[in-house]
């Protein structure tokens, strides 16, 4: 018989596809800027912001997945983490708040 996935597995998947999504859209984003900066000839001035926002989206992506990894198999520190990773989702309005509130919904359910 199939067991249905533990909570914590479902919360870490969630934080993975967050992470993904939130490493791509930045690089993306970055690509853009860079490649719209420069046909004016201004590349020197726009590039610390660029490289910065990139780092930034970078930083919270590998957040997400690693917390998402620790979460699958269970390691007492991602709960925590996955906690304080679902609070900063909360203010991400609207889809943010929802990954947010089922990542808590799935942590309090328990290590089972």
């Amino acid at each position: 018989m199939n067991d249905p996935l533990p909570a914590c597995v479902k919360a870490g998947r969630a934080l993975r596809l967050v992470g993904w999504a939130i490493l791509v859209f930045g690089w993306i984003l970055c690509f853009v800027m860079l490649g719209l900066h420069l046909k004016d000839g201004r590349f020197s001035l726009v590039l610390p912001p660029i490289l910065t926002v990139g780092a930034l989206f970078t930083f919270v992506a590998v957040t997400y997945i690693v917390t998402g990894v620790g979460l699958m198999h269970k390691k007492t520190w991602a709960r925590v983490s996955g906690f304080l990773v679902a609070f900063t989702m909360l203010f991400a309005f609207p889809v943010g708040t929802l990954f947010g509130l089922y990542i808590f919904w799935c942590l309090t359910k328990g290590w089972k």
